[in-house]
């Protein structure tokens, strides 16, 4: 049981520092505008690269974390689902 809560805590920790640079990142809606501006500005455009490859690491470090097998089947919708 300490070892899910350690787990889970860690998620959470992950999950909040993933939602500020969101909310950092993305203090409004993105649009056509937003996206060119990428084009302009390096440094938005490090940010954004930067938050994707968090974001992807985290999914991927999630969704292949051997610790919680039955969780990762029942939440995510990448998790290969039993065809028998």
């Amino acid at each position: 049981m300490a070892r899910l809560a350690a787990v889970l805590e860690v998620a959470r920790r992950e999950a909040r520092h993933l939602r500020e640079s969101r909310d950092r990142l993305f203090p409004g809606p993105v649009d056509a505008a937003w996206v060119e501006r990428l084009e302009r500005d390096p440094v938005l455009a490090e940010r954004v690269d930067g938050f994707v490859a968090r974001l992807w690491r985290s999914r991927t470090r999630w969704e292949t974390a051997p610790s919680l097998p039955s969780w990762r089947r029942w939440r995510s919708p990448w998790a290969p689902r039993s065809t028998t």
